[in-house]
């Protein structure tokens, strides 16, 4: 293997980094020496093995050395997993939680559930020769550093520690396992919901952060784009694994919401240093909105005011919202709303509390600094764009369309109708939110004298794949109305108006 190794070292001063070690089934006999040489080196190179509490009680090997504790993987660097059988069946519970809690995990010969690889030439360990590739451990002579290798399952030419693009081509080889592992991973526990029959922009259910942090709150408005784990990007991944709170759109996927969670995009620790927010391990509380069609402006008020509440509450928000938050997203109405919300700026929220507990006993009220809260926007793929890539159609192309017109099929007032403007040979329309008015859509283009013969194009789900409902239909604007009818679009349909639709024959 030629993957670029990670070098860890340990310093008598320093951050001890703790080593988990999972053994799933048990080593022979003739394995223990091995077994127990192998957990020594890691000792020696100045790690901390800690051994879950029920595993050490049936290891047949001493443990006196280990740390052991009830708690698992979490607050962990790096996670080994070791077993004597190839059965992935019996560490999938493992690796599903090495993954929600983002620590880089080993399962030697099971490549396609392995983060990285421990490579030497000093101690082997074979639990299974027949089918498993040798676990090598090497301590330095030194004894200040273990190396680590990164499987070649998900990346040959990135460390953890890597920029975006490389962080990218990491996250794509991930994509086929996650499927997998996702559906082994539990978000219930972190949901909130309202009580029930709560009034419209009731925010007392909204508790404070899990735990707190010496940075003020702040607010990411972030793009989810147009629904696939395969089109998050990397910036999109980090913002949502830094926050306490997380209000999502009601049509975000929940298995993008989990692998946003659980995905590995860097070293754990340089995650929890930049961002000084929550511990690893510890999972966000998940709100999700309640807008449904008929109910969008009482429903954005109370997002609006959902978040301004968390914000004094302390949290790190972030509002994942479908698609790009500024194109037809609302996002500037919830940016310039936060805008405007008033945050302690010296005062804890422990502080704050005592703050309001003596006012309540006293009378006296205790005056804080305020200052606005940080904001900032996390671009996502808007599917006005995405949706003719998938199709094979060039939003623009020489010859034939040097314009691009992205619009919306639905106003907020009902009684209203889109003004078109006059048609031009030359330009690409792209329309979102067009289903459930195509008759009318279609009929406002017919006035500003868009041809009936106009080639059209209706794209489902754009970038999902065909397994997950992704659609393409290729038509004219005359007959578009009965395809939406026959094909029973709904709201993740793009509509394309152009002769870029043919462009490629």
């Amino acid at each position: 293997m030629d993957s670029e190794p990670l070098s860890i070292t340990f310093t008598g001063n320093g951050r001890r980094l703790q080593i988990i070690v999972e053994i799933v089934g048990f080593p022979s006999l003739a394995q223990e020496a091995e077994l127990e040489l192998a957990l020594d080196t890691f000792v020696k190179s100045g790690a901390n093995i800690v051994i879950r509490t029920d595993t050490c009680a049936c290891l047949p090997i001493r443990y006196s050395h280990c740390v052991t504790t009830e708690n698992g993987i979490f607050g962990a660097d790096f996670a080994l997993g070791l077993c004597c059988s190839y059965r992935p069946q019996d560490i999938a519970g493992f690796v599903s939680t090495c993954r929600m809690a983002r620590v880089p995990v080993c399962v030697p010969g099971l490549p396609a559930l392995s983060d990285f690889f421990v490579n030497t030439n000093r101690v082997e360990i074979q639990p299974d020769v027949a089918t498993m590739p040798d676990l090598d451990v090497e301590c330095g002579e030194d004894s200040a550093s273990v190396t680590l290798s990164l499987s070649s399952s998900l990346t040959t030419e990135c460390d953890f520690v890597s920029e975006s693009r490389q962080q990218q081509q990491q996250l794509e080889k991930q994509l086929p396992q996650a499927e997998e592992y996702l559906e082994d991973v539990n978000l219930n526990p972190f949901i909130l919901q309202p009580p029930k029959n709560a009034q419209f922009s009731f925010t007392s259910f909204i508790p404070p952060p899990l735990e707190q942090s010496n940075s003020l709150p702040s607010l990411s408005i972030v793009g989810a784009g147009p629904g696939t784990p395969a089109l998050l990007t990397v910036a999109a991944i980090a913002a949502i694994q830094s926050c306490s709170l997380l209000i999502v759109d009601r049509l975000v996927p929940a298995n993008l919401i989990k692998y946003a969670l659980t995905v590995q995009i860097s070293d754990p620790a340089e995650i929890n240093r930049k961002n000084g927010w929550r511990r690893r391990g510890m999972m966000p509380y998940i709100l999700h909105t309640r807008k449904v069609p008929g109910n969008a402006p009482l429903a954005q008020q109370e997002i609006e005011d959902w978040t301004a509440a968390a914000l004094r509450l302390g949290h790190a928000v972030v509002r994942l919202k479908g698609g790009d938050p500024f194109v037809y997203g609302r996002g500037g109405e919830e940016y310039l709303s936060a805008s405007k919300v008033n945050i302690a700026g010296n005062a804890g929220i422990e502080q704050q509390l005592n703050n309001a507990q003596h006012e309540l006993e006293t009378g006296c009220c205790v005056v804080e600094p305020f200052q606005p809260c940080n904001i900032r926007v996390v671009p996502g793929l808007s599917s006005s764009l995405v949706s003719p890539l998938v199709a094979g159609i060039p939003s623009t192309h020489r010859g034939v369309a040097d314009q691009i017109l992205i619009a919306t099929g639905r106003l907020e007032e009902e009684d209203k109708e889109v003004e078109w403007p006059l048609y031009a040979p030359n330009r690409t329309t792209i329309v979102l939110m067009a289903m459930g008015r195509i008759q009318r859509v279609v009929a406002g283009m017919k006035l500003a004298n868009y041809p009936a013969d106009l080639p059209v194009a209706l794209v489902e789900k754009a970038g999902w794949g065909a397994d997950q409902g992704e659609q393409v239909w290729k038509g004219t604007l005359s007959s578009v109305v009965s395809a939406v009818k026959e094909l029973g679009l709904k709201a993740h349909a793009t509509l394309i108006v152009g002769n870029v639709v043919t462009a490629f024959g």
